[in-house]
């Protein structure tokens, strides 16, 4: 089943989408614990809820990360990012057992650094840098993908592509 999570936008509701059907199909969540807009989340463990980081009203931007427990349908707080961000991208890798967070704006400015957020303890560690800082960029998991370096763009950003193939 492919579900989509819905979150936050300068609300507390949350909500899956299931697009699999002719009959869509829309869930209402538990609403989450904060008011946030710009957060970074996706599926763990094939149904697992997860939304990290975000701004609220004060505009500062949001450390924490919370997992839906389904049994008791709360939101819990599993832990904190490396620092606060909002505008980040996001992907579930592995199987639907990585969620990982790049980028957006941090404590101080746009971050370059990526966190990988597990779902075996739903352990947060911090990865490499990226070449530069990000933010309201988006990340796409890609199944396969060959490049041929006689037909690769020499195009502005194509470059890049190229180099973390």
């Amino acid at each position: 089943m492919t579900k989509l999570l819905v979150a936050s936008g300068s609300t507390t509701k949350t909500e899956v989408l299931s697009i699999d059907s002719t009959e869509q199909q829309c869930l209402d969540l538990p609403d989450y614990p904060m008011n946030i807009r710009e957060s970074s989340g996706g599926f763990l463990a094939g149904n697992i809820p997860i939304i990290c980081g975000g701004v609220e009203y004060i505009n500062q931007p949001l450390k924490q990360c919370y997992a839906l427990n389904i049994s008791s349908q709360h939101w819990i707080n599993i832990g904190n990012l490396t620092t606060g961000r909002n505008s980040a991208g996001s992907v579930v890798i592995y199987d639907s057992t990585t969620l990982w967070i790049t980028g957006g704006y941090g404590d101080a400015n746009v971050t370059s650094d990526f966190v990988s957020l597990t779902s075996n303890a739903f352990a947060i560690t911090r990865g490499p840098d990226l070449p530069t800082g990000f933010s309201g960029h988006c990340m796409v998991k890609l199944f396969s993908l060959s490049v041929d370096p006689r037909k690769t763009s020499r195009q502005p950003g194509f470059s890049t592509l190229t180099r973390w193939i």
